[in-house]
Formats: C-alpha cells, sequence, structure tokens
C-alpha cells in the first residue's frame, strides 16, 4: 500500500494507491447520512451502546453537535470525495479529548480509518492545544483496534470510564512529533 501526503486548495490530504482521502467538517445537510450510519447494524455491532437510535433523538444530538465548541464532527471523504464515516472529537478539558470513529463495511481494511485518525488528531491537536487523545473500543472490533494502534495509539489499562469488554487508547502529543 502507497501512501502520500498533499496539499490542495481544500486542505491537507491523504492518499492510499492514488485515492485521496480527506476530512469534511459535518453539515447540516449530512444528518440524514448520520442517522443512516448510525443505525447501520452490522456498525451497531461494533458500538459500545449496541442500540438503534430514534430519528428525533437524533435530530436533537445533531443538532447540539453543530453548536457545541468542545465537539468536532468530521465526514471521512474517500474516493471521488465519497462519504465513507465519520470521526469525532469530544474536548473533555484543557488537557485531553476522546476520540470516536466508524467507516462503512466496504470502506474497512483499507487503511482509511488509520489516516482518518492520524489527520483528525493532527486537527486537534493544532487547534485545541490538549495534550493527549484518547479512545475506547469494543475488544472485538481488531479492525478499529488495528487503526487506533497503526495511527500511533498505545493501548493503556482500562480506567473506571472504560466499558465492560473494552479496550482504551491513548495518543499522546509529546510522543506526536508531527503534532506540534
Amino acid at each position: 500500500m502507497k501512501i502520500e501526503r498533499f496539499m490542495t486548495e481544500a486542505g491537507d490530504n491523504t492518499r492510499i494507491d492514488g485515492f485521496p482521502i480527506r476530512l469534511r467538517p459535518v453539515k447540516s445537510a449530512d444528518r440524514d447520512q448520520l442517522f443512516a450510519w448510525r443505525n447501520d447494524p452490522w456498525l451497531i455491532s461494533f458500538s459500545t451502546s449496541g442500540k438503534t437510535v430514534e430519528k428525533q433523538d437524533h435530530a436533537d444530538w445533531f443538532g447540539s453537535v453543530l453548536n457545541e465548541s468542545d465537539c468536532v464532527l468530521y465526514i471521512i471523504l474517500t474516493e471521488r470525495d465519497t462519504p465513507s464515516g465519520a470521526i469525532r472529537f469530544d474536548r473533555l478539558n484543557d488537557s485531553s479529548a476522546m476520540t470516536s470513529v466508524f467507516l462503512s463495511r466496504e470502506y474497512t481494511g483499507k487503511g482509511y480509518g488509520e489516516l482518518a485518525l492520524r489527520d483528525g488528531c493532527q486537527m486537534v491537536f493544532q487547534e485545541w492545544q490538549i495534550k493527549e487523545i484518547s479512545g475506547v473500543i469494543k475488544n472485538q472490533n481488531t479492525a478499529s483496534i488495528s487503526a487506533f494502534l497503526k495511527a500511533g495509539f498505545s493501548s493503556m489499562p482500562a480506567d473506571s470510564s472504560t466499558p465492560p469488554e473494552h479496550s482504551l487508547f491513548v495518543l499522546n502529543r509529546t510522543f506526536g512529533h508531527r503534532f506540534d
């Protein structure tokens, strides 16, 4: 797999085997696509809640995300700017944030998750000046675990906020020199 980074007028991009990947800030027109992904049975099987959400609950959540300064949500665009998933960052305090990422089934296992994590973390480290980003992943979600590790996250002992049957991963700014 050949990976290269490049700049365009649209911003920083990464290519995998010639196909660009880009993170685009979420916009109101993305609400229905996010709702469909959120209720996809395959994605639900890897989610912490393991449950579907009602359309109104999703609409309420989505409206709050659009107006929240301590949350950023990006759509992952792959081949020909195809929306393929999302990555979210929630600032927990002045020094840390939590991330979650997903790709629709047809885009997993191709390296897009790793690159979305790398690019998203770089942007969040620059924007928020935090020291670490963590992620909690269901133990059976081997694709996400692999993406987090390849993106530079370290596996850490579970803490009191880690749900049962999940693992904790942390990326420290001090170890990610490309973020400074």
